[in-house]
């Protein structure tokens, strides 16, 4: 979120204006003109402070999780209180595998959290795969080991969904907060400061995204 994004339009020979700006720049924007008694754009970027805000601490978080850019984190203009996580607990049904093809085990789930996120539940099988999701992309991955289905593109205040994956002519319910819902059980058994740097990091950035995520459903209902 703190990356430089350079645009510029060229029209044959006419090159316009370079442009550098970053979704910080435009999240620092909105958080410095928001106003409840403004104008209706003012009025509409104070709608958006509590999602702008999680998103700016989601972006801080991955950032430390991926090395990227921690110099300047996206969240350096809240305070303190603001860049607080609270502890959060994930309430969400398990997963619901029904009718996978004879020979066919789930082995597990990833959640990608780089400039898209995506879902990918993982199979062995002794039968071919095939997977299709109403209203998502899925991308089918084959190798010596598993077979992967790959939900992606999934938008913040889907983060939330459970998604019904067609596995043939069987179907598994997941959601990405299935996910959350793991890491946070599998660290709890400990406090935060006897956890190693690695798995601290990544409870943290799950943490941040499920704030962040019920910013965006409270923001888009």
């Amino acid at each position: 979120m703190t990356s430089d994004i350079t645009a510029q339009i060229i029209n044959g020979e006419n090159e316009g204006t370079t442009y550098t700006y970053s979704v910080k720049e435009y999240a620092d924007y909105l958080l410095e003109h928001a106003n409840e008694n403004g104008s209706d754009e003012e009025k509409a970027y104070a709608k958006a402070v509590p999602l702008v805000k999680a998103m700016l601490n989601y972006g801080a978080y991955s950032q430390i999780v991926f090395n990227s850019h921690t110099d300047r984190p996206a969240n350096a203009g809240l305070t303190d209180n603001e860049k607080k996580l609270e502890n959060v607990s994930v309430n969400i049904a398990d997963p619901v595998f029904e009718g996978l093809p004879e020979g066919t085990i789930f082995e597990g789930a990833t959640l990608s959290l780089k400039s898209e996120t995506t879902l990918s539940l993982y199979f062995r099988s002794s039968t071919p795969l095939e997977f299709s999701c109403e209203g998502q992309i899925v991308e089918k991955e084959v190798s010596d080991e598993y077979y992967a289905a790959r939900i992606r593109s999934i938008s913040a205040k889907n983060i939330g969904n459970t998604f019904d994956l067609k596995v043939n002519s069987g179907t598994v319910k997941f959601s990405p907060l299935n996910y959350c819902k793991f890491i946070i059980a599998s660290t709890a058994s400990a406090p935060d400061e006897q956890l190693d740097k690695q798995k601290l990091d990544l409870l943290n950035v799950v943490r941040a995204l499920y704030l962040y995520w019920q910013k965006a459903d409270a923001y888009f209902t």
